[in-house]
């Protein structure tokens, strides 16, 4: 009889925690202006060439937290999701929050910390062989892109955006914060042309390293972002 009772004790206790609990899913819908984003065969235009097509993308979605009258209300634990476009699986995931909570913004960051950068390679969506690690000096990769673009007269050329550092003046790791209603689930458009606002690829096609071009990149990653 007590042990019937013990069991019961704390089957209601998760039942509780159930219910108290709200499941938020939270769905990236990659786009390029008006068009759906595609990898590979989709040509888009871009500024200063004739067209450009992409064959890979993959960035950071870090350190969730939603937001009422500018103070944090809740803060997502372990926050690392890495978004890979190649693998649908990985555009969407789930954050839970209490029931009662009351928002008016979902912040996020592009990127990764530099606290978790010095602490170096880890496991899960930070493990090195996912592609997106450079070395202990340069941390991790906060967004790469990379495909090909065409001008006219020229063959076409292959550009790579692998965009990262956090030490100082190089910090490419951004701050996003949407304006949301309280609700369940959020779907967040990300439009890749925003990165190609006054950026000429013959000149600007190779960005491999942590520097000055790539904070210019991501001082462009806000911009990115919006909630549907």
């Amino acid at each position: 009889m007590r042990l019937f009772i013990g069991l019961w004790f704390w089957f209601m206790v998760y039942i509780g925690n159930a219910q108290s609990t709200v499941m938020h899913a939270l769905t990236f819908t990659h786009i390029y202006g008006k068009n759906t984003f595609a990898l590979d065969s989709v040509c888009y235009p871009v500024q200063h060439t004739d067209s450009i097509s992409f064959s890979h993308l993959s960035y950071y979605i870090s350190n969730i937290e939603l937001v009422y009258k500018n103070k944090t209300v809740w803060k997502e634990e372990n926050s690392y999701h890495l978004i890979d476009v190649e693998n649908i699986y990985t555009q969407a995931f789930h954050i839970y929050t209490p029931q009662s909570l009351v928002y008016d913004h979902l912040v996020l960051y592009i990127g990764i910390d530099s606290t978790t950068n010095v602490s170096g390679a880890m496991g899960g969506d930070l493990d090195p062989t996912k592609g997106m690690y450079w070395t202990w000096q340069s941390g991790f990769i906060n967004l790469k892109l990379e495909g090909q673009y065409k001008k006219s007269g020229f063959k076409n050329q292959e550009f790579q955006y692998h965009i990262g550092g956090y030490q100082n003046e190089f910090n490419t790791y951004r701050k996003i914060s949407l304006k949301t209603a309280a609700k369940k689930d959020m779907d967040i458009w990300v439009d890749i042309e925003k990165l190609f606002s006054n950026t000429d690829l013959s000149v600007q096609h190779h960005i491999m390293s942590p520097g000055k071009e790539a904070v210019l990149v991501s001082e462009k990653f806000a911009s990115m972002f919006k909630l549907k």
